[in-house]
């Protein structure tokens, strides 16, 4: 059984960036355009692993990461932000 990630990205250009990087591997590769499409996703599926883009159109990934946080059934389900943030809405930055 091969491993899910969920793509979330509104571009198609870079959908496809990232599934011709991931073609060689393994990885089952579900892909959605928005954050309610990526909460369907999700409903229907769970991935492994989620890609997430910040700024999406109807619903962004600010709001959709934090409805999937909030869920403790999908609270592990580890994710990586994507995109460049707005300068209104960027995240705090902390250095180690």
């Amino acid at each position: 059984m091969s491993k899910r990630i969920l793509v979330v990205e509104d571009q198609p250009d870079s959908r496809r960036i990232i599934r011709d990087m991931l073609a060689s591997t393994d990885y089952e590769i579900t892909e959605a355009e928005n954050g309610e499409e990526a909460l369907a996703a999700i409903a229907k599926q769970r991935p492994d692993l989620i890609l997430m883009d910040i700024q999406l159109p109807i619903m962004d990934g600010y709001t959709a990461t934090r409805r999937i946080k909030a869920d403790p059934a999908l609270l592990k389900i580890p994710q990586l932000q994507t995109g460049m943030p707005s300068k209104r809405r960027s995240l705090p930055i902390s250095t180690v």
